[in-house]
């Protein structure tokens, strides 16, 4: 495990590095993959799929992330954050169902995972995609109960007011917005 998170780490701030150095074009875009590459040498073959679904997954290289997190799917240290890495390529790939049932199983399976609480917010994105609007607010209440930061408050009624758009619920989604812009001004001014 310690193997594992350090090379996480190591990607995460590469990956950072590139992120950063992209606009100014002074880091190669297959280094995030070749240090993972090198990092992954003296790993499993199971912690190896997951490092490069991991660097897979920060080039946004969709595909590969998704069949590198799939091999590794079995790697129970790791599970939570397989199923989350899946659910948000399902979500971003537009399978929202698949996303829906990755992040319910992991919100089932690991109550206690750090992603079981953005994977609430992520399946209530799911059902919206998949059109289910009622049970996406459902599910935004349920989140807004155990948000304890602004800044997941806001991020789930920006999500409830797509809900409303998404629906054609134009009303619905004016007062959200209403309600969030004057909770932002009024937390500035403190």
């Amino acid at each position: 495990m310690k193997r594992i998170l350090f090379v996480i780490i190591s990607i995460s701030v590469l990956a950072s590095v590139h992120d950063a150095g992209a606009k100014k074009k002074s880091v190669p875009r297959g280094s995030v993959l070749e240090t993972a590459a090198a990092a992954a040498s003296r790993l499993k073959p199971a912690e190896k799929d997951f490092v490069f679904g991991y660097a897979s997954y920060h080039n946004a290289n969709w595909d590969d992330a998704w069949n590198f997190f799939k091999k590794c799917a079995d790697l129970s240290v790791l599970a939570d954050h397989v199923l989350y890495y899946r659910g948000r390529i399902a979500l971003i790939k537009g399978d929202a169902n698949s996303a829906r049932e990755l992040f319910e199983r992991l919100i089932q399976e690991h109550p206690q995972s750090i992603w079981a609480h953005d994977a609430k917010l992520r399946t209530a994105e799911a059902m919206i995609a998949l059109k289910r609007f009622d049970d996406a607010r459902k599910q935004l209440d349920r989140y807004l109960k155990e948000a304890g930061l602004d800044i997941e408050r806001f991020d789930a009624n920006l999500i409830r007011a797509r809900s409303y758009v998404s629906q054609g619920d134009e009303g619905g989604d004016q007062a959200i917005l209403k309600r969030m812009a004057a909770s932002v001004i009024s937390e500035s001014e403190l």
